[in-house]
């Protein structure tokens, strides 16, 4: 799984940085989630693997409402 989210991370050009800002709770979640050092949640692998399949979907989380 660490190895998945990077990949799914990387696939969207995301910078672990900005992922933690669109999806973490806290900063470095995702360094921790890919080092196998945290479990990322399960509803989190399942948005990044939607979002692998439909990308543009990724514009609607960047923009501030």
């Amino acid at each position: 799984e660490p190895k998945t989210i990077g990949t799914m991370r990387k696939a969207l050009g995301l910078t672990q940085h900005k992922a933690d800002e669109l999806f973490g709770d806290e900063a470095g979640d995702f360094a921790r989630f890919e080092s196998g050092e945290a479990h990322a949640p399960v509803a989190l692998v399942k948005l990044l693997r939607l979002l692998g399949r439909h990308p543009r979907l990724i514009d609607e989380l960047c923009v501030e409402r």
